[in-house]
């Protein structure tokens, strides 16, 4: 559970300095070693949908998103409804 705070905290960083393929690298990582992390899944599928355009991370964020379908957090049903 550090690991996963102490990451999820560098992810978030970069994300703030718009540093987004480093941010999305850290989220993959992060979902690599804690795949049912929905908070990592909800940050990674935003990032892919707003900053990237092509066919395969769009792909992935749906796939991303679908993890947080009839989840009651506001942010990730933000997340689901923004990727669809």
């Amino acid at each position: 559970p550090e690991a996963l705070a102490l990451r999820a905290e560098l992810a978030a960083a970069l994300e703030s300095a718009g540093r987004y393929d480093e941010a999305i690298r850290e989220y993959d990582l992060l979902l690599e070693k804690f795949p049912d992390a929905l908070g990592p899944a909800n940050n990674l599928a935003m990032l892919l949908a707003t900053h990237r355009t092509d066919a395969a991370s769009l792909a992935r964020a749906g796939e991303l998103a679908e993890r947080l379908a009839n989840r009651a957090e506001p942010a990730f049903v933000n997340t689901y409804g923004w990727v669809k």
